[in-house]
């Protein structure tokens, strides 16, 4: 999608449209003229097609948590959020019912919570968007940690992980702003 801007006009998303379950709103910009033109596709299952897809990645974290208690290096206020609960478990668990055990998941993390990292917030932005200390230090351990609560509070809503990345897009925590963690590759050893 291309966006038009100028010195006057700038393109703005139109409001989203209300979707019945199993559906998805598909927006189409071209260079003959179509600007946001909107219509909706069905997921819902026809017999035994599908695209095959038996892979997803899940995001950890989104910064809407209670487990931004400084220092609590024991994760102590650890807990799923309320995307976790509302948006990600509940079409996770209608997936797992779509194609079984065929299902492979894996975790990728944003960020740490904030009281982890160097700079004390979730967006990146620069070289302190980094984990605070030394490597092997007690924020490290602690990162390692959060994977460890974060797979265990999965199981217990009945979702297991086939595998994990340490780091979304591990450079890019110092270029961006929206919530990213800067990890060298010495980093991710």
């Amino acid at each position: 999608m291309v966006c038009v801007c100028n010195a006057t006009y700038c393109d703005e998303f139109p409001p989203l449209v209300n979707l019945n379950p199993n559906e998805a709103a598909v927006y189409i910009s071209s260079i003959s003229g179509k600007r946001f033109e909107n219509s909706t596709i069905n997921f819902t299952p026809l017999g035994n097609i599908s695209i095959g897809y038996t892979i997803g990645r899940v995001p950890m974290e989104d910064g809407d948590t209670d487990d931004d208690v400084i220092n609590d290096f024991e994760l102590n206020h650890f807990n799923l959020t309320k995307a976790d609960f509302l948006l990600k478990i509940p079409m996770i668990k209608a997936v797992k019912q779509l194609v079984g055990d065929k299902l492979k998941l894996f975790a990728t993390p944003w960020t740490a919570p904030a009281w982890m990292k160097a700079s004390g917030k979730f967006g990146g932005g620069d070289i302190n968007s980094q984990l605070k200390g030394d490597m092997n230090g007690p924020y490290y351990r602690t990162w390692a940690n959060y994977f460890i609560k974060y797979f265990e509070a999965y199981a217990e809503q009945g979702i297991n992980f086939w595998g994990m990345t340490v780091q979304n897009e591990p450079v890019s925590g110092v270029m961006v702003e929206w919530q990213a963690m800067f990890m060298n590759a010495e980093m991710h050893r």
